[in-house]
């Protein structure tokens, strides 16, 4: 039976670093890979903070600087990486898998293999997808370290939870778009805002000036029907699964003969 775990839940409940702080997931995730591989000395929550380096969300700026940086806010795989590469002098050793667009994989088989081989997956999951009808749209995408794996389902840490095999796959198998409130917009939106900043090719592929101008209108015009709920903005992640090995350890070896495998994954 396809089973795999790195701690039980009762385990994961009492071992896990909480969230370290606003946009830390990623942080909190690297310092759950390393209490998983055992690692001494723990760092400080603050050192895994500064290694990881998480950009936080300027709410107070105005519209085009704050949604840039909604788009980059927190961490992506990069980062992750390269914080448990300089945490640990390059001991630990991280390679980023991407799941969309998705691969023909026995990904559930795959992530059981890795977590038996001794390695620590580490998801990045786009939480805005996969969201049951009726309930509001999270407002961030999510690093989440894996400890088990079941015909139950997945098994994540920060939240301590257990995600369907259905929504794990649609939040892993995502375009790297994230959803703003359009209240968040309207709250900060004036005609004089210059948005200069947006002018980066996949905000004009997604149309994000424009369809902000149109929104606005159609307040304005009291069309509330047309207003959408979010606005779509680039998003600076990708949604896939970082590895992480010990260097020199079994998953290590095997991790290295895979990167010398042609394809798969494409950075």
């Amino acid at each position: 039976a396809m089973q795999a775990f790195i701690w039980t839940p009762e385990m994961a409940a009492t071992r896990e670093a909480p969230q370290l702080g606003p946009s830390s997931c990623g942080a909190t995730a690297v310092l759950n890979v390393l209490l998983a591989l055992k690692w001494q000395p723990l760092p400080e929550e603050n050192e895994v903070n500064k290694a990881v380096s998480v950009r936080l969300r300027k709410p107070d700026a105005p519209l085009p600087e704050y949604l840039l940086s909604r788009s980059v806010a927190g961490t992506d795989h990069c980062d992750l990486i390269a914080g448990v590469a300089k945490l640990t002098d390059g001991r630990v050793h991280g390679r980023f898998y991407p799941m969309h667009p998705w691969k023909e994989l026995d990904l559930y088989g795959w992530i059981a293999r890795w977590i038996n081989a001794g390695a620590v997956p580490v998801a990045t999951l786009n939480l805005q997808r996969g969201v049951p009808g009726g309930q509001d749209i999270p407002d961030a995408w999510h690093h989440q370290m894996i400890y088990g794996i079941s015909k139950e389902g997945v098994f994540m840490t920060n939240p301590v939870a257990t995600s369907s095999f259905d929504v794990f796959q649609q939040q892993l198998c995502s375009e790297s778009v994230l959803l703003v409130r359009i209240a968040d917009v309207v709250a900060r939106y004036t005609d004089s805002d210059d948005f200069e900043l947006l002018l980066g090719q996949r905000w004009a592929e997604m149309n994000t000036v424009l369809n902000i101008r149109q929104a606005i209108c159609a307040l304005r015009n009291g069309d509330y029907a047309s207003v959408p709920s979010h606005i779509a903005v680039p998003a600076r992640y990708r949604s896939g699964i970082t590895i992480f090995v010990l260097r020199g350890s079994e998953a290590n070896s095997q991790l290295e003969l895979e990167e010398g495998l042609e394809g798969w994954p494409e950075q």
